[in-house]
């Protein structure tokens, strides 16, 4: 072996034990989303804040969600309802949450258009 390839394999070699943990520092986060009758809410996004990390609820409202270990904020989001956040603590892995229908949504709409010429040629 060359001293290039072993260098590169104690450096591949040390990178996988650095990077192992990390992988393994995961929990998974069950739960719930209901309106306000109590219904389920299906299509939510459900993000953890600062992580890449999203699931959409199912029919029922529930949603599975991979976060790391220790305390959390998962964002609650979809057009037509209020944004929710919520802290789930390290020591908990299950969330129910309720959300509220947001009636006038000003943020959430975005009117674009383009001015046209229709008339009749004389």
């Amino acid at each position: 072996m060359t001293k290039f390839s072993s260098g590169f394999l104690v450096t591949l070699i040390a990178a996988s034990l650095v990077a192992a943990p990390a992988l393994d520092a995961q929990r998974t986060i069950t739960g719930q989303v209901v309106g306000d009758s109590n219904q389920p809410l299906s299509t939510v996004i459900v993000q953890v804040v600062g992580t890449s990390f999203q699931a959409l609820t199912n029919l029922d409202g529930r949603f599975g969600i991979q976060a790391p270990n220790g305390d959390v904020t998962l964002r609650f989001q979809n057009f037509g309802l209020q944004t929710q956040t919520v802290t789930v603590s390290g020591g908990s892995n299950t969330v129910q949450v309720s959300m509220s229908y947001d009636v006038l949504n000003i943020g959430g709409i975005v009117v674009t258009g383009q001015a046209t010429t229709v008339g009749a040629e004389t």
